[in-house]
């Protein structure tokens, strides 16, 4: 069960590119509307949400995000040339779109963040993992006369 603590509020940045966490994602930021959710997230020490656009542009007016996404944080800004700001940020954890807004310059959403599986095999599994792996060993090892 969710508690209170998995609800987020994340400001979004839609993009034709998938975010996994643990993956880099190098972003050239030039649109005044990102400018400021770049300025926010890095005040604020917050992340932002990576949505794949399902429909609309990525470049101008509002995009419709897929529900899914992932939370990215700034790992390095340099301020470039005319207005630009060059970034690293880098996935942490999915999120499930609760609700969508449109009352700031870029979209934003109150979010909920997804439970990954621990990854770990249960011990049940790794012993029948490893009884497979002596059976293969031996089954290489026989040798016909």
């Amino acid at each position: 069960m969710r508690g209170p603590e998995d609800a987020v509020e994340l400001r979004l940045f839609p993009l034709h590119t998938v975010l996994f966490p643990g993956m880099t994602l190098p972003l050239n930021v030039f649109e005044p509307r990102y400018l400021q959710l770049v300025d926010e997230c890095t005040r604020d020490d917050e992340p932002f949400g990576v949505v794949l656009i399902r429909e609309g542009p990525e470049v101008g007016g509002f995009a419709v995000p897929h529900d899914v996404g992932t939370t990215a944080r700034i790992e390095v800004a340099e301020p470039g040339l005319l207005n630009r700001i060059s970034l690293v940020s880098r996935g942490e954890q999915r999120f499930r779109i609760t609700e969508l807004h449109h009352d700031r310059p870029y979209l934003w959403a109150d979010a909920e963040l997804i439970e990954e599986p621990s990854g770990e095999a249960s011990g049940e599994l790794r012993e029948r993992a490893g009884e497979q792996l002596r059976a293969f060993a031996q089954l290489r090892s026989y040798s016909p006369r």
